[in-house]
């Protein structure tokens, strides 16, 4: 998914599975673009986000923060 950034901003991708627990999984730079976010769950082997089954389904979260 892409990230539409401002310059100056600090993004961080939370990711969930139940939306309760949340994992930081990216963070950016905002620079006045559109910045990709690439989430692939194959790639997970353990914690919170680790599925036996795929699909499974994920919540995505962006904050944004102003330093």
């Amino acid at each position: 998914m892409s990230i539409p950034t401002v310059l100056d901003r600090n993004y961080q991708i939370w990711v969930s599975r139940d939306m309760l627990v949340w994992t930081m999984q990216s963070s950016l730079t905002g620079d006045g673009t559109e910045q990709p976010f690439e989430f692939d769950e194959t790639t997970i082997t353990s914690g919170p986000l680790h599925s036996a089954t795929y699909p499974s389904s994920f919540f995505f979260r962006v904050q944004i923060l102003i330093p």
